[in-house]
């Protein structure tokens, strides 16, 4: 898995590279992990990642709900075509919150071109 950290004051990004399969869960979880304890606010930079399986998609939904109960916050940039389309196809695109209360907000929501603590292309 190719992935790059930087981070400037409190907002980090994490570029990613190449599909992302189970193969590299164990790995993506570690590094998500390592830049949420690092900044306030991450992006995580799909430009580089055309698709992405259920594993990987499971992982960015909990690194999400992770980020947001420790009041951080995470989105997603650049996400491709590609990815949008296996996004909706495993049944993450969603029109609503999944998470309730002061932690409302879903990574997978788009809403005009800007996202709801998610999607921005």
């Amino acid at each position: 898995m190719i992935h790059s950290f930087t981070q400037s004051g409190d907002a980090s990004v994490l570029a990613l590279g190449d599909s992302l399969t189970i193969e590299d869960a164990a790995e993506l979880r570690s590094v998500i992990a390592e830049a949420l304890a690092a900044a306030t606010h991450l992006v995580l930079d799909l430009a580089g990642v055309p698709t992405a399986d259920l594993c990987c998609l499971q992982l960015f939904c909990s690194a999400h709900r992770t980020a947001v109960r420790s009041g951080k916050t995470l989105e997603l940039r650049n996400v491709g075509e590609a990815f949008a389309n296996g996004t909706e196809e495993a049944g993450y695109a969603r029109q609503e919150s999944c998470l309730d209360g002061p932690y409302a907000g879903c990574l997978w929501i788009e809403q005009a071109g800007e996202a709801s603590g998610g999607i921005q292309e």
